[in-house]
């Protein structure tokens, strides 16, 4: 992936270094960033780099959460590792809207999220869960951090190698003038060059000096600016040049259907909607009924604003409009774990009928929870109808999108082209 203002430095103290920085992108142009430090340095640190890039990557393409990456990567380096090795990281989600960060830091220096022109640090993450391999089964829900942030924030990720870096007379870099450096850096041109990073860098080295480096020196600034994010591949999401279009472009002759309708049903209880995300099962599932390429893409978004809305507004009754001040963000957060984590009773159900055809396929999908509705407002959809933004997308996507009253159960035909291997 290449984002046009990613700032980074990775300096090993060996050939082989023991830092690692991984980036990658969800179906639904979700940002996610892994910054991680093996235990020591050298060959021997750098081992468990492979696996864990792979897993990485593998379950950001298939839209996994961030507790469910991390927890595979856990299990995987409790496995793999010597008893002796582990691997601390920092792990962080930006929402495709660029204003929701999702943070998680384990047993590494504190995440820091400067403003846009790197006059204030706006908040500070701390290690909040044990680095991973050490214990497996470790449940990351309760270590992640949300934060609502502003256009322009900058994201800084940094290894104890830059902290604990010395100059000639013994000092260490430390916090302190780390921060100052960061703060002290920006550029007479403005906030939106590198300028910025490099004077951070300038200052970090002249402390140095000629001073060996007894460590792995990693170092992250991301901005939060539109010109990272990926852009939309349309043509693949749509399937189509009209989307939205009334008439099916699927004829009614069966003989020219590829094969018979296939149909998939979950059911989710209480237990399972506590602890699973079932969009990247689903869709695993249907590729493989499809048996052949389907646009991950548009089904990522579709099923993930529609469970989202079920769970967040159906099941759980929360107020979208929480979210409208930095403070209501993240006490919506909060207030979601917690009523999630005692959530005893309710049910969410999918059901999916896939139809293949010579030209593309067509999903037709009924999602339904058990929870009492909630105002959807008219046909076009109300302001609590749209609480998720990526529901006027899914409508785009959709040949149709009907919630039926009491707004407990929406219908939805979804139709493609053919689209290209992915």
């Amino acid at each position: 992936i290449k984002f046009e203002q990613f700032h980074y430095i990775l300096r090993p103290a060996e050939l082989f270094s023991g830092d690692i920085l991984l980036a990658a992108c969800t179906p639904s142009r979700e940002i996610h960033l892994l910054l991680a430090d093996f235990t020591g340095h050298g060959l021997s640190a750098a081992l468990g780099a492979l696996p864990i890039s792979e897993t990485f990557h593998a379950m950001t393409a298939k839209g996994f959460a961030i507790e469910e990456i991390l927890a595979c990567l856990n299990d995987k380096l409790k496995r793999l590792l010597p008893a002796n090795m582990f691997m601390a990281a920092q792990y962080v989600r930006i929402s495709s809207t660029l204003d929701e960060i999702s943070l998680c830091n384990c047993g590494m220096p504190d995440i820091l999220i400067l403003d846009r022109n790197r006059t204030r640090i706006k908040t500070r993450v701390k290690s909040r869960a044990m680095p991973l391999g050490i214990e497996s089964g470790f449940d990351f829900q309760e270590s992640i951090s949300h934060y609502q942030a502003e256009y322009g924030d900058r994201i800084i990720l940094a290894s104890d190698g830059i902290l604990e870096a010395t100059n000639a007379a013994g000092e260490q870099f430390g916090q302190s003038r780390f921060e100052q450096a960061l703060l002290n850096a920006t550029g007479d041109d403005g906030s939106e060059t590198d300028q910025g990073f490099e004077n951070a860098l300038h200052i970090f080295d002249r402390f140095c000096e000629n001073t060996p480096q007894a460590d792995d020196i990693s170092l992250v600034e991301f901005p939060c600016l539109a010109c990272n994010l990926p852009s939309w591949d349309m043509e693949s999401i749509l399937g189509s040049d009209e989307p939205g279009i009334e008439s099916s472009p699927f004829p009614d002759d069966e003989e020219e259907s590829v094969e018979m309708p296939a149909e998939l049903s979950l059911l989710m209880n209480a237990s399972n909607l506590r602890t699973l995300d079932p969009v990247p099962l689903l869709i695993n599932q249907i590729s493989q009924l499809a048996g052949r390429p389907v646009p991950r893409q548009g089904l990522f978004v579709i099923l993930t604003e529609l469970y989202v809305n079920a769970l967040d507004h159906g099941l759980l009754g929360l107020d979208s409009a929480l979210k409208n001040s930095a403070e209501g963000f993240e006490q919506y957060f909060e207030e979601r774990e917690k009523r999630l984590s005692s959530l005893r009773s309710g049910h969410i159900r999918i059901h999916t009928r896939i139809r293949l055809h010579e030209k593309g396929g067509q999903l037709e999908l009924e999602l339904e929870d058990s929870g009492p509705g909630f105002d959807m407002g008219d046909e076009d959809g109300g302001k609590n109808a749209l609480s998720g933004r990526g529901i006027m997308l899914v409508r785009q996507l959709c040949r149709n999108v009907t919630y039926h009253p009491p707004g407990n159960r929406v219908t939805l035909t979804y139709e493609w082209d053919n689209p290209d291997q992915e």
